[in-house]
């Protein structure tokens, strides 16, 4: 298969292929940084860790991790090479992108993330990130974006999907989570985190020793179980809030279209348009 076969849905098979070798040595080969590492639940075989080239990506993870329109994450997804328009005229270079992202709707976005000082200070950077815009676009039918410390760091936004995402990891969860899943779902909204607080079956956690009476109970202050069901459902596509203003217990929080749907393991591809099913679409 060449570069110029993978469009639709090619391009969704190959780049989020599992079982396909990245080019993770070839990415990182000028790297003098230890490279990073994040812990995804969006990856093509469920939970895995990524590859960072500097904190900068991993902290834009966050936002990936989060966004409940980001079905699929992979570091490091194809090598590919552009055109560049150089003082001696055009010149061809290889590319290997940070990330690439899987969306709902089947398409992808291919993402770098650099430090703003190197994108000012790097000779030729703003021409080569623009040739990447049309090489990606006009070879793959896909997106490209340089993101930048502009991106990643407003707040309170990267402090709000820093916290969703380390609160929404249902990996060790209690049974009883799920009771207060289903009594989210089914109040009134909206309402804000204290009065679905106030109107939870379980809105606390507490810790004894086995063979003490209840009653020696003690509150764990440092677990909200509900906070913490409320931003699962949050970055699930369940509920909204604010993301833009700080987390508290007076936000708001919504209904989406996606309140209380059932997910099953082909969830997240479910979205890929009809017409990319049987592989002819382009975006």
């Amino acid at each position: 298969m060449t570069d110029s076969d993978l469009r639709g849905r090619a391009l969704w098979d190959f780049v989020f292929d599992p079982e396909r070798k990245r080019p993770h040595a070839e990415a990182l080969h000028d790297y003098k940084k230890r490279p990073g590492w994040f812990p995804t639940m969006k990856a093509p075989s469920g939970i895995h860790i990524l590859r960072t080239r500097d904190n900068i990506v991993h902290d834009f993870l966050y936002f990936a991790e989060t966004d409940f329109d980001v079905v699929s994450i992979v570091d490091h997804p194809l090598e590919t090479l552009y055109w560049v328009q150089g003082r001696r005229g055009r010149r061809t270079e290889s590319h290997i992108a940070d990330l690439a992202l899987g969306h709902r709707d089947g398409s992808i976005t291919f993402i770098d993330v650099r430090r703003y000082w190197e994108t000012i200070t790097t000779p030729g950077e703003s021409g080569r990130a623009d040739a990447r815009v049309q090489h990606y676009r006009e070879k793959f039918g896909s997106v490209y974006i340089l993101h930048d410390e502009r991106k990643i760091y407003p707040e309170p936004l990267f402090t709000n999907v820093k916290e969703m995402c380390e609160l929404a990891r249902p990996q060790a969860r209690l049974r009883k989570f799920a009771r207060i899943r289903e009594d989210i779902l089914r109040m009134p909204l909206p309402m804000t985190v204290h009065q679905i607080m106030q109107a939870s079956t379980f809105n606390a956690m507490s810790t004894r020793f086995e063979d003490e009476p209840p009653e020696t109970a003690s509150i764990l202050t440092e677990i909200n179980p509900v906070f913490e069901v409320v931003m699962d459902l949050v970055a699930s596509g369940d509920l909204w809030v604010d993301e833009a203003r700080p987390f508290a217990i007076e936000s708001v929080i919504h209904r989406t279209e996606f309140t209380g749907m059932r997910r099953d393991r082909n969830f997240a591809r479910s979205f890929l348009a009809p017409e990319w099913e049987d592989g002819r679409g382009t975006p």
